[in-house]
């Protein structure tokens, strides 16, 4: 039997070719997983830049919420200045007070308003009495307004801002605080309570954003928060001399602010507080019903990312949280009592789209 003998050989021109493809294998494998890595660090960065804008819009809602609660609070404070006494049930915050059996010269300030002389409501004994308890309401509104440009300060309301700047030291100190990934280098924070930066204002801030900078807090799109006052009108017995020392009397209504003011023409408003609704900054928020305004704040993160084949890049997000509407009560709610304002101070925030 004879044998088959078989010879490999490679094609004339193939031999050693195998060191340049598999060098080329090794290297585009190589390109590919660095740009895996890339595309990794910059999802991780992406997910962590809308972690924190979460966090940032969430805090300084919340941070509104409370001083839009502490408002409230003093007004339903002032429905509790006086202890009615045993037998006169107690009015939780929300509740409209009982009006019945209180002492006419200092009402709370939910049973005060009296703009019809009508003897059914309060009626203060004496013009006197009547401004003395304006002056106390007077005193009350005044460390609202203590609050409200403390609070303005605060948040670096209206000013340009960074950690240099003292105006928004406080607001810099509880971010970092409760939000220690925001003070690490190559981080900028934009705040807003209105209207969010522009695109231009964004990109010129990613880039000077780099990893060796230090963190930057930008409050220049904060508005101060605005409240007002409402007046209250009230009724008081007026004496009057009819002869041979005879008097009468006839109720008189004027508001606590002119009860203080020597001049009808410059009278500075005395009452309970609230935010005032075409003043006061707000936020587009869109909900079933469409595009809506509320009260609320939003915040972009913008973070520097080094990477090991594009070299270093920036990622942005952002997010918005708001007041939620109705959440507490300042003013007439139809459903506790039609005639009489109450303050219910429970005011909270939620994300928008969550």
């Amino acid at each position: 039997m004879r044998a088959s003998c078989f010879t490999l050989y490679a094609p004339r021109g193939s031999r050693g070719q195998f060191i340049p493809i598999a060098a080329m294998v090794m290297f585009t494998t190589v390109v590919f997983l660095m740009a895996v890595i890339d595309i990794y660090q910059i999802s991780r960065a992406k997910l962590k830049a809308q972690n924190l804008a979460d966090a940032a819009a969430l805090n300084v809602a919340t941070q509104m919420a409370g001083s839009i609660n502490k408002v409230a609070d003093l007004n339903e404070w002032m429905n509790h200045m006086v202890n009615l006494g045993s037998n006169v049930p107690q009015s939780l915050p929300g509740q409209a007070p009982n009006c019945k059996g209180i002492d006419a010269d200092l009402p709370p300030i939910s049973c005060a308003e009296n703009a019809t002389k009508s003897s059914s409501l309060n009626i203060f004994s004496l013009k006197g009495n009547a401004a003395n308890y304006a002056g106390l309401v007077q005193k009350i509104n005044l460390s609202q307004q203590m609050f409200i440009n403390a609070y303005n300060n605060f948040i670096g309301a209206g000013t340009g801002s960074n950690s240099s700047i003292s105006s928004n030291s406080s607001l810099r100190s509880i971010l970092m605080t409760d939000i220690p990934d925001l003070g690490q280098p190559g981080t900028t924070v934009i705040i807003w309570n209105q209207r969010p930066p522009t695109s231009e204002s964004v990109q010129a801030a990613a880039a000077q954003t780099t990893g060796a900078t230090p963190s930057v807090l930008n409050t220049a799109a904060m508005q101060p928060l605005k409240f007002k006052i409402n007046d209250i009108p009230v009724t008081y017995k007026t004496v009057i001399q009819v002869g041979f020392g005879a008097s009468g009397t006839f109720n008189t209504v004027k508001t606590l602010g002119q009860l203080l003011s020597s001049s009808n023409n410059n009278v500075s408003p005395v009452g309970w507080m609230e935010p005032d609704t075409t003043a006061t900054p707000q936020i587009q928020v869109t909900s079933a019903n469409g595009t809506e305004t509320r009260v609320g704040a939003g915040a972009q993160v913008i973070l520097a990312v080094r990477l090991p084949v594009l070299g270093s890049t920036t990622v942005s997000a952002k997010a918005q949280a708001y007041v939620v509407e109705n959440s507490g009560t300042m003013g007439i709610d139809p459903t506790v009592d039609p005639l009489r304002p109450v303050f219910k101070p429970t005011y909270w925030v939620k994300l928008v789209g969550t």
